[in-house]
């Protein structure tokens, strides 16, 4: 599987733009596209899960 760290807002916004396309258009299973696909996701949910713990879309909402 591909490596891929979120290190900043910049890196997170960059992975949530590139891993969109994605659900646009699904890779092919076990193919190079899917394994980048796999390590943006799970390089997205690790980046929330440090940066994000806890809060809700609408605790998101409400923040000023």
């Amino acid at each position: 599987m591909d490596k891929f760290s979120i290190n900043t807002e910049a890196d997170y916004a960059a992975a949530l733009r590139e891993v969109e396309a994605y659900f646009r258009q699904e890779p092919d299973p076990e193919s190079p596209d899917a394994a980048r696909f796999d390590a943006l996701a799970a390089a997205i949910e690790a980046y929330e899960a440090l940066f994000w713990q806890g809060e809700t879309i609408q605790e998101m909402r409400d923040a000023p």
